[in-house]
């Protein structure tokens, strides 16, 4: 998928979580409650920022990398539903889309992400002038 850039900019570093994704059967359970810690744990450095996303905010994967990210002072951003879950108390700032209907969780939580992203890039922008 391409996408045309609003203005000329440096290059970042990302890693997106669902890289490493594969079809998951309930023998592999371990590998899906840890799908994305594991990465996470590997990869991650203390400037970092991790945001995680979750309807429920219950997901046992999120919950993982979240305390994961705790553990290692890894700053973290959370995109829940519903009234936040479990996962509220794991990140260092979450942002909860009060509602029950997880499609109209989703819809905010996508409009949030294209939201931050765009604003952490324009601050990039701005700082390397």
């Amino acid at each position: 998928m391409m996408a045309m850039m609003s203005s000329t900019r440096c290059t970042g570093s990302c890693i997106i979580g669902l890289f490493n994704l594969r079809p998951v059967s309930a023998k592999h359970r371990y590998y899906f409650e840890s799908v994305f810690s594991r990465s996470f744990e590997g990869l991650a450095n203390k400037k970092d920022v991790l945001i995680a996303i979750s309807t429920s905010g219950n997901s046992k994967n999120i919950l993982k990398v979240l305390k994961i990210s705790k553990k290692k002072n890894i700053m973290s951003i959370a995109l829940l539903g519903n009234s936040g879950g479990k996962a509220v108390k794991n990140c260092n700032y979450s942002v909860i889309v009060d509602s029950k209907n997880t499609a109209r969780i989703q819809e905010a939580h996508i409009f949030l992400g294209h939201y931050i992203l765009d604003k952490v890039e324009e601050a990039l922008i701005y700082r390397n002038r």
